[in-house]
């Protein structure tokens, strides 16, 4: 087999691992229990949305978005049912895909109002700007004060800006890169002999070859990630 032929190959994975999508997905499924979020702000309690910062904490997700193509999305749910908040906020942010698909630089913030529980998750390209240790600085300093006086609409405007205001000033756009292949001649019986042997693939591992290529592609590669983040209880 030519290199020729291992480049038809590889082109016909670009052409087929897409179509993965459409098979039949295995595994828990739990993905796909996370909740959708709207908006920048999905407030299922109302500590925000009647607390009179609302209007504010909004309008500071939204100048992030604008001026910087950073996303903020803040949560406010009662309780995660006895599942651990930081896997709760990380499966919540990765399915949503906060942030630019790029860039990974999406921030979540994630408050249990029930469990008097929060969790910051920060996308990866913006750990350099917000790291593990500066997030939960903020929120003990910013967050947990506010919320142990019972002022938990406060605190997450507290929180939302310390963090903006951190954006503000350090973040950094990054153009991403594309490496485009060119100038690689492929005549059509070789383009055929790839293919051939990537649909004979597909049938012997009646589609779970592809299944597995996908799911590495979309864990590794393009998406948007989380990468780290800070929590605790406030009481």
């Amino acid at each position: 087999m030519n290199g020729n032929t291992l480049i038809g190959i590889a082109i016909g994975i670009c052409i087929l691992v897409p179509l993965s999508a459409f098979l039949p997905a295995s595994g828990t499924g739990e993905e796909n229990d996370a909740p959708r979020l709207l908006d920048y702000i999905t407030d299922e309690v109302g500590v925000l949305t009647y607390s009179g910062y609302y209007s504010d904490t909004y309008g500071v997700c939204e100048y992030i978005h604008a001026n910087t193509s950073c996303e903020i999305l803040i949560y406010v749910i009662n309780s995660t049912d006895d599942r651990p908040i930081d896997e709760f906020a990380f499966g919540v942010f990765d399915a949503n895909s906060i942030g630019d698909e790029k860039k990974d630089n999406g921030v979540l913030i994630l408050v249990a109002v029930g469990d008097e529980e929060y969790f910051v998750v920060v996308g990866s390209g913006l750990e350099y700007v917000l790291n593990d240790a500066k997030v939960g600085r903020f929120a003990r300093e910013y967050y947990v004060p506010y919320a142990e006086e019972g002022d938990v609409g406060y605190a997450i405007f507290a929180l939302t800006v310390v963090i903006a205001w951190e954006i503000v000033d350090l973040y950094e756009e990054s153009e991403s890169h594309s490496y485009p292949i060119e100038g690689i001649p492929l005549e059509w019986p070789e383009l055929i002999l790839a293919t051939t042997v990537l649909v004979a693939i597909l049938i012997l591992t009646k589609g779970k070859a592809f299944l597995w290529i996908g799911g590495s592609l979309r864990k590794w590669g393009g998406g948007r990630t989380s990468g780290g983040g800070a929590g605790g209880k406030w009481r």
